[in-house]
């Protein structure tokens, strides 16, 4: 398939013509790098400390969710709890970074809820990030947005997803002017029900994903690229089902390859991440 980006695509077939393309064969990306995403962490030599009292808040769907809400419900929402980060690669990261630095003091928080798609995270943004006083806010939204797009062609087409995405994450950096923001790049992969409308997914998922980058260009944001993340580690002998249960939920081993990718991207302004090395 041509690959083209988010504008040539609206461009080319306008938003009323992506459920009309026609589905191509079936390709899974094949790049032999598998093995290397599975190693295993190595403590390297000493790096900076981080600053004491730090808060992390992640931001997102069910993808960032991992059923935090169900076990801990709404009376932590605002309150340090390290038994309530969910499933997912939220818990990787956080109880990794915890163990290894104690007596710094850091939070983490998890405020992915499952379904949410650009426009439910704007609506409780100030709840669920700005009261939180985050010093790093990762978010990772848009696999909503695609699947509503690819189904029906409804919901926010990606430019109105770009500026939804750019109210929320201004009003944070407004409120705090040296908060390091992490963007995870959405995904979508030809799994179960995505397989017979995958020349819609695929294209509509490369629209959000632009968009995302966009954004992160605009906001001075540190990129994390899941999308490619698993483009790589999908191999014949490991294919994408491997990673990602549904095309859109990772498995355990998905999890925690995300883990791995994000603390590695944000070591480039976290220098105390540096310590490992995968």
């Amino acid at each position: 398939m041509e690959n083209i980006s988010r504008r040539q695509f609206i461009t080319k077939t306008g938003w009323a013509g992506v459920a009309s393309l026609a589905a191509p064969a079936l390709i899974l990306p094949g790049a032999q790098k598998a093995q290397a995403a599975q190693a295993s962490p190595r403590i390297v030599e000493a790096n900076p400390e981080p600053v004491a009292g730090q808060r992390f808040v992640f931001q997102g769907d069910s993808i960032t969710d991992g059923g935090w809400g169900v076990i801990c419900g709404a009376d932590y929402r605002n309150t340090w709890n390290p038994n309530c980060l969910g499933q997912s690669y939220v818990f990787s990261i956080a109880s990794r970074i915890a163990a290894d630095f104690p007596k710094a003091g850091m939070a983490f928080f998890n405020r992915g809820i499952a379904g949410d798609s650009m426009w439910n995270l704007q609506a409780r943004w100030q709840r669920d990030a700005l009261n939180l006083n985050p010093d790093v806010l990762s978010v990772l939204t848009g696999a909503n947005n695609i699947i509503i797009m690819g189904d029906s062609n409804a919901g926010d087409s990606p430019c109105v997803f770009t500026t939804k995405l750019m109210d929320v994450l201004s009003q944070s950096k407004e409120k705090n002017p040296n908060l390091k923001i992490v963007l995870g790049i959405p995904f979508i992969f030809p799994v179960g029900n995505y397989i017979s409308k995958w020349n819609t997914f695929s294209q509509v998922g490369e629209a959000y994903a632009d968009a995302v980058r966009d954004a992160a260009i605009q906001i001075d944001a540190i990129v994390v690229d899941y999308k490619q993340l698993f483009d790589d580690a999908t191999t014949e002998d490991t294919p994408i089902t491997y990673w990602t249960e549904d095309g859109i939920h990772p498995t355990c081993a998905g999890h925690e390859l995300m883990a791995r990718e994000w603390i590695k991207q944000v070591a480039e302004e976290l220098p105390f991440l540096k310590k490992y090395q995968y």
